[in-house]
C-alpha cells in the first residue's frame, strides 16, 4: 500500500522524483485507517516543514509511518477511546530532519517490548535513513522521536 501510494502521488503530481510530504502522509494515514478492520475513530494531525521528499527517503519513511499508525490502531486505542495521532516533520541541519510521532493511546504491550516484527522493521528502516529513534510511553500516550537523514 505504501509503494502504491507513492507511485500514485508521483504520477498525479507529475513529479517523478519528489512527493509533497503533507499530502502524501495525509492520504497514507487515511488509507490505513479506512483499511483497518477496526471501527475506531482516529484523528490525525500532520505538520511538515519539509515540503517535498525524494524517493530515496520517502519509501523507508512511508513504511515507518505505516507501521506506527498500524501499531497504534491495533495496540493503543481501546474501543471506547477516541484515538489521536500527531505526525510532525521538522528540518534540522543540512540533510537531516526530525520525525515526531505521538498517539494518545494506552498500549496493550509494555513500552519496552521490541519483540514484534513491526518494531524490528522500524529499527531496520531507521538504520536505512542513518537515523536514531527513541520511544517514550506515558499515561497520556506514546511518542517516537526519530532523527533521520534525508537521502535525496
Amino acid at each position: 500500500m505504501v509503494m502504491a501510494s507513492i507511485h500514485q502521488k508521483l504520477y498525479k503530481d507529475k513529479s517523478y522524483t519528489q512527493v509533497v510530504a503533507k499530502d502524501y502522509f495525509t492520504e497514507l494515514t487515511s488509507d490505513i485507517i479506512t483499511l483497518s478492520s477496526s471501527f475506531k475513530e482516529v484523528e490525525i494531525i500532520i505538520e511538515s516543514e519539509l515540503e517535498n521528499i525524494g524517493l530515496n527517503t520517502i519509501v523507508p519513511l512511508g513504511l515507518i509511518v505505516n507501521e506506527l499508525v498500524s501499531n497504534s490502531i491495533q495496540h493503543a486505542f481501546s474501543i471506547n477511546k477516541r484515538g489521536s495521532i500527531q505526525i510532525l516533520i521538522t528540518s534540522n541541519v543540512t540533510n537531516t530532519f526530525k520525525l515526531t510521532y505521538k498517539d494518545n493511546g494506552s498500549w496493550t504491550e509494555p513500552a519496552n517490548t521490541y519483540s514484534s516484527f513491526g518494531l524490528e522493521l522500524i529499527d531496520i528502516l531507521t538504520s536505512q535513513l542513518d537515523g536514531k529513534c527513541e520511544r517514550t510511553s506515558t499515561i497520556s500516550g506514546t511518542e517516537y522521536s526519530f532523527n533521520l537523514k534525508n537521502l535525496d
